[in-house]
């Protein structure tokens, strides 16, 4: 295997498909409703524990909801995460394929290197930054923007990181299916043909994926107007960790 596609190929799992757990919620919905064990701190703001993780519901002050995860990694060290459903999936297998996956890796890494060094960190042994991961559930398999955190440094977790890691969420999986941002593969496909088969299985995931996602999607949010968290949910958000502690 060529450089390119091996410093991506095996991207951080967390495997739950062994325990009655329900997949991940798309990090934006129009409508949020939260499973498990609920809480709500503040009108801003659900928490909903579950054996496996904690979900957060953050309502954004133009409308709708985001939707964060706390995933537990060992005693020390947990994942605040975002799920992207499996809109990156398709995107990942042109990345990884031995066809053309070393030279769309290449492209990837040039036009979008925050999208190439997340998924260089998830594969590597020892992750020091934001990565691209799976978790994995009975249901399928979702991937996340996630970064990883000390349990005891939750309470005093900065602002702009919340909704940093919200905004690249979404942004990475509107990249990774708009027909205008995929134009830049085409050379690195072998031409247009095979350009127009690779937009065509990421149409497919959209699809799949309900009329929720694509919309969000499709619709052409603005991710500088639309995530703007305000800062009174961040507020009960910080108040919620540091009671947890």
């Amino acid at each position: 295997m060529s450089g390119e596609r091996k410093a991506i190929q095996n991207p951080l799992f967390l495997d739950y498909s062994t325990e009655p757990a329900s997949r991940l919620q798309y990090v934006i919905q129009a409508e949020y409703r939260p499973t498990g064990v609920v809480e709500r701190p503040s009108p801003d703001l659900t928490v909903s524990q579950h054996p496996w993780w904690t979900e957060m519901g953050l309502k954004l002050p133009t409308g709708g909801f985001a939707v964060i995860y706390l995933l537990t990694v060992s005693d020390d060290w947990r994942l605040l995460a975002a799920s992207i459903g499996e809109t990156f999936e398709p995107f990942f297998k042109l990345m990884s394929g031995a066809d053309h996956g070393d030279a769309v890796t290449k492209v990837v890494s040039q036009q979008w290197p925050e999208t190439h060094a997340m998924l260089v960190r998830s594969s590597s042994t020892s992750i020091d930054g934001r990565v691209l991961g799976n978790v994995i559930t009975r249901g399928g398999t979702d991937w996340i923007v996630a970064d990883p955190i000390r349990h005891a440094d939750l309470p005093s977790l900065p602002d702009e990181q919340v909704r940093d890691l919200i905004v690249t969420a979404y942004l990475t999986s509107r990249r990774a299916t708009d027909p205008a941002e995929l134009v830049v593969l085409g050379p690195a496909l072998g031409g247009p043909n095979q350009l127009t088969r690779a937009t065509n299985a990421f149409n497919a995931v959209l699809l799949s994926s309900g009329p929720g996602i694509g919309q969000t999607l499709e619709g052409g949010i603005d991710a500088s107007e639309f995530l703007v968290l305000g800062q009174q949910v961040l507020n009960a958000l910080s108040t919620f960790w540091k009671l947890k502690e």
